[in-house]
C-alpha cells in the first residue's frame, strides 16, 4: 500500500513524496524525474526560440531575394531602355548627317547664286559705264 503526501516545499512547489510498502522514500525519483522534466523544458525553448531565429532569418532571406529580383526587373528595364536610346542615337546620327549634305548644299548653291548675282551687278555697271549702244563721234 502506497501513500501519497502533497508537501509544500521552499520554492513554493508541491512534491509528492510516496512512501511504498517497502518503506522506501521514492522522493528522490521523483526529483529525478522533475529534474529530467525541467531538462526537457529547457531544451524545448532552446529549440522554439532556434526555430524562431531560423523563422526570422527565413523571412530577412525571401525578403532579400524577392527584392534581388525586383532589382534585375529593373536593371533589364535600364537595359532595354539603353539599347533604344542606342537605336535613336543611330537614327538621329544618319538623320542628322542627312541634314548636313543638304544644308551643305544648299549653302553652295547659295554662294554660287550669290556670285553670279554679283556678276550680273558688275556687268551691268560696265555696261552702263561704257554704253556702247551709243556712238561716240
Amino acid at each position: 500500500m502506497e501513500i501519497i503526501l502533497l508537501q509544500q516545499s521552499r520554492s513554493f512547489r508541491y512534491e509528492f513524496i510516496m512512501y511504498g510498502s517497502r518503506g522506501g522514500n521514492n522522493k528522490a525519483r521523483y526529483d529525478d524525474q522533475q529534474g529530467e522534466d525541467a531538462k526537457s523544458q529547457a531544451e524545448q525553448k532552446r529549440v522554439k526560440k532556434l526555430q524562431a531565429e531560423v523563422d526570422e532569418v527565413a523571412v530577412i532571406l525571401h525578403t532579400t531575394v524577392d527584392k534581388l529580383l525586383e532589382r534585375g526587373e529593373k536593371l533589364d528595364d535600364l537595359m532595354d531602355g539603353a539599347d533604344n536610346l542606342l537605336e535613336q542615337a543611330s537614327s538621329f546620327k544618319t538623320t542628322a548627317k542627312k541634314v548636313k549634305t543638304h544644308y551643305k548644299w544648299k549653302n553652295k548653291m547659295l554662294a554660287v547664286a550669290g556670285v553670279v548675282v554679283v556678276l550680273v551687278i558688275i556687268g551691268l555697271i560696265v555696261l552702263f559705264i561704257l554704253r556702247p549702244w551709243e556712238t561716240h563721234d
